[in-house]
């Protein structure tokens, strides 16, 4: 009995921490999808929009904001797991009550977005870059400055091509813009940790 116990035991030691790394990747995955969802739907509004990038009104729009631009406008954006990094402790959106039975949008708040998003306008067809930077997961999980949403390792950062990109935290520390802050300067949920 104590050496089959024992057996169970090293088994447990081998499995429980890679299982644990299955569903870290899961997420990141899920997150990875989500936030190119989220892209082709912003690319898709400005095709209609004057090939602008939904970006709320204001001095320094929170990324809800302007995600509440393509929810109104897009049937294709009223999913609340959208908004939801997978990874994040943020509760999703519920439609209002008389417009749920029509299944119709919902008001999204900063509790239930977990991504960030661009605070300032940019045109698509414009001189900008494909891999300029629109948005990405709006904080870094570091427990000792009491962030504890989205992913500890890195970043899941969305380019203007709507091509998602995974950076370590090690990676992003390297950025230049990163180190610098200028990431927080562009992104209208200043969360990020460094």
């Amino acid at each position: 009995l104590l050496v089959v116990i024992l057996i169970i035991s090293v088994l447990a030691a081998f499995l429980v921490p890679a299982v644990f790394q299955g569903r870290k990747r899961v997420r990141r995955i899920q997150c990875t999808n989500r936030l190119r969802s989220i892209g082709q739907l912003a690319m898709n509004w400005a095709t209609d929009n004057r090939d602008s990038l939904p970006v709320a009104k204001g001095e320094d729009p929170r990324a809800f904001e302007s995600f509440q631009i393509m929810v109104d406008d897009v049937q294709e954006a009223r999913d609340p797991k959208l908004f939801i990094c997978p990874a994040s402790n943020d509760d999703e959106a519920m439609p209002e009550e008389e417009e749920e039975d029509a299944g119709g949008t919902f008001v999204l708040e900063e509790d239930n977005v977990s991504y960030a998003w661009r605070n300032r306008r940019l045109r698509t067809g414009g001189g900008a870059s494909a891999k300029t930077l629109i948005g990405c997961d709006n904080s870094i999980a570091i427990p000792e400055l009491e962030i504890e949403e989205n992913h500890a390792e890195g970043l899941t950062i969305l380019h203007l091509d709507t091509s998602v990109e995974w950076m370590t935290l090690k990676d992003l520390q390297k950025k230049k813009a990163y180190a610098d802050g200028d990431f927080d300067e562009w992104l209208a949920s200043k969360k990020l940790g460094k």
